[in-house]
């Protein structure tokens, strides 16, 4: 089933089901993928699971598919939060595709004191998160929040949820390590601008309980890179289990 074409759609999916298709995806099945009657597709919405398609009915404007069969039950999601500060489009596009791929349940865009790139566009975020939950076979696609400012979102997040923060000054506990340290838990990472963070962010992070400042390694990783090898070991750590037991190493 693997080599099936595989796209998202937000419409409710059930047996038997006739949907029509945006114009965008249509195109795309009809122009691109050179679709026709009969013609099999992958569908998932993130909520319902994957399911067999076919393509029952088009024409140059619409194309209508009929839902046929389940193939994969939806399954509960382990939350992996990644907070970043925007960066430029080609290295945000990156880290977006590529937390999704880690696993990554909701995407938090934050302004500091050193962010460079001052806007970030929500809408385009979402369409990129869901070309590469598509490409990488999972069944959701991550939440993207709207862009907020540092001491906001400290002041709002759960006090009982942990945050683990990059931190490049390299005097912390190393990420791996702390993960031993803090079990069970559903990991929160928390990546600075290119620049890091200011003293005085430093300051304001350190009051914070659930802060827990880690390193990287002995390197001074680009913020995309520090992304990456951040959530690469969260999501290691939850496919061994370490949500529900200590590793053995």
């Amino acid at each position: 089933m693997k080599n099936i074409c595989r796209i998202y759609i937000s419409n409710h999916l059930h047996k038997d089901q006739s949907i029509e298709l945006d114009k965008i995806k249509a195109h795309y099945l009809l122009n691109v993928l050179r679709k026709k009657c009969g013609d099999v597709l992958r569908v998932f919405n993130g909520n319902d699971g994957e399911w067999l398609a076919e393509v029952l009915e088009y024409d140059k404007k619409f194309l209508i598919i009929k839902i046929i069969k389940n193939l994969r039950l939806q399954t509960s999601r382990q939350e992996l939060k990644l907070i970043f500060a925007p960066l430029k489009q080609t290295r945000l596009n990156f880290v977006i595709e590529k937390s999704v791929e880690l696993g990554v349940t909701e995407l938090i865009p934050i302004l500091t004191d050193y962010t460079h790139v001052r806007e970030f566009n929500q809408a385009r975020a979402q369409n990129i998160s869901i070309e590469a939950a598509e490409q990488c076979e999972r069944l959701s696609t991550p939440i993207i929040r709207p862009l907020t400012t540092l001491e906001i979102f400290l002041k709002t997040w759960p006090t009982n949820k942990l945050i683990f923060i990059g931190d490049e000054r390299l005097t912390s506990k190393n990420l791996i390590k702390q993960i031993l340290c803090e079990m069970p838990f559903e990991p929160s990472l928390l990546i600075g601008p290119e620049g890091g963070f200011s003293p005085h962010e430093f300051e304001i992070l350190s009051t914070y309980e659930f802060v827990r400042f880690v390193s990287l390694g002995q390197t001074i990783l680009r913020a995309e890179t520090a992304a990456i090898a951040g959530l690469a070991i969260c999501h290691m750590a939850k496919e061994l289990g370490a949500s529900n037991e200590k590793i053995v190493l």
